[in-house]
């Protein structure tokens, strides 16, 4: 018996492959701890509880990116690596229990009739080395020091004991090995935040993020930066590094609070290309009384602020990355970048191929107008617009050769080049305004 693909021969190809766009609104917040032991964990929403066991500074940064309006839709806690975690009793209550979970074991003991804090702390390192679950903890002055044979094993659950003083490891190079599993580990994140303010490793992150597509945002108290003859403070080193990556923010509450985090989860939302970073109200963080001198002086060593312009409005200004480019640009470069990559590719990947003839080069041409003029829509390129003499100036320019202009050489590498010029539409942030007042318009 015949059939219908004796006379109709039909083959369907499916051209549909998509490529994965970048991720330029999620925020990471990487810390040395031990509450989980993934690398990466993602939080769609504060929880005063803290359900993950996770340090006060987390739970702080957390709290404070949360408090946005808007809001990222998820914020990732990436871990970093530790050379030894502290617990310590909260108090010493007679005859109570405290307990921990240390893995999936639960290690509790009970306090004697007169307890102190260094009487419970000796029973629960007992408690600890006794179960052998690949801890050992030390009891030195009421606290318990923890240290890990091997991989991280997760503390998940405490009663009536609380997190002390978590050392990360001093390993040579560990904050980029540490960034670098994270990375690969979970790769979909723009904005990088640590928790710690220490100088080394921040300028060991600024130095990582300098080779990646991301941005790292940090903030400090150090008194030095509003020294106007000082050059050895962070924001004066990141400076002098050129760095174009590592946005900078003085705080004078920046051991407390994280208005770093605060003011990325506040931009974050927003698409690249439609915001600027300038003249952002935080919620939950407290805001500087800078004197000019001391905003001067900030902004001179490419710094940011978070400051009292009066009595009911505090912003953020003035929105740049230390090397002194403006935050919003460059998160637009690193947009329009991903964005013309992952189109062309698609383009490319469904189809046979795209033949070097002029329509095959005009086909990748017209991608290429297709990605600037959604540049536009997002608000990053200028609109196309007049002068002064109503002569059309366009947002951006493409220029592509024509088939026969092309070397033989270059086709046969297969290589097409083509080049544009885009106008980056900015933003304002200052209104100077200069006017009079007559009886008369004359």
């Amino acid at each position: 018996m015949g059939t219908l693909a004796d006379i109709v021969n039909v083959k369907i190809a499916l051209n549909t492959t998509s490529v994965q766009r970048g991720v330029f609104g999620i925020p990471l917040i990487a810390a040395p701890h031990a509450s989980f032991s993934e690398l990466v964990r993602i939080y769609t929403d504060f929880d005063s509880d803290n359900p993950d066991n996770l340090p006060q500074s987390l739970q702080t940064a957390l709290s404070d990116g949360f408090a946005q309006t808007p809001r990222p839709a998820q914020i990732k806690v990436g871990r970093m690596s530790i050379l030894k975690a502290a617990i310590e009793p909260v108090d010493a209550v007679a005859l109570a229990v405290y307990s921990l979970k240390i893995g999936s074991t639960v290690v509790s003991v009970t306090a004697a009739a007169s307890p102190t804090t260094s009487t419970i702390a000796t029973q629960l390192a007992s408690a600890i080395n006794t179960a052998a679950l690949g801890v050992t903890a030390t009891a030195v002055a009421g606290v318990v020091e923890l240290a890990f044979a091997g991989a991280i094993v997760p503390i998940t659950t405490f009663s009536k004991i609380q997190w002390g003083a978590i050392t990360p490891s001093a390993t040579a190079g560990i904050v980029a090995a540490d960034l670098g599993a994270i990375q690969a580990a979970d790769s979909a994140w723009y904005v990088l935040h640590l928790t710690e303010r220490t100088k080394a490793r921040v300028l060991d992150a600024a130095a990582w993020v300098e080779t990646q597509d991301k941005l790292f945002v940090t903030a400090s108290a150090e008194s030095g930066i509003l020294v106007p003859g000082t050059t050895t403070d962070l924001l004066s080193a990141l400076k002098d590094a050129n760095y174009f990556r590592t946005v900078a923010a003085y705080h004078g509450a920046a051991d407390t609070e994280y208005a770093d985090v605060a003011w990325a989860a506040r931009v974050l939302p927003i698409q690249p290309g439609g915001e600027t970073w300038a003249l952002k109200r935080l919620a939950s963080i407290t805001a500087d009384n800078l004197s000019a001198t001391d905003r001067a002086t900030v902004f001179s060593k490419g710094g940011n602020t978070f400051e009292r312009y009066s009595d009911t409005l505090a912003m953020t200004n003035p929105g740049k990355v230390a090397a002194g480019e403006w935050i919003d640009v460059i998160r637009f470069r690193d947009w329009l970048k991903d964005y013309i990559q992952t189109s062309m590719v698609q383009l490319m990947v469904n189809r046979d191929k795209v033949p070097y003839t002029d329509g095959g080069i005009q086909l990748l041409g017209n991608n290429l107008r297709a990605s600037l003029r959604e540049g536009q829509r997002v608000g990053g390129i200028a609109p196309d617009e007049t002068d002064a003499d109503g002569k059309p100036v366009p947002g951006f320019n493409v220029t592509i050769p024509l088939a026969s202009e092309v070397s033989d050489a270059i086709k046969a590498s297969r290589v097409v080049y083509l080049k544009f010029n885009a106008r980056i539409a900015g933003a304002i942030h200052v209104a100077d305004i200069t006017g009079a007042l007559a009886y008369s318009l004359d």
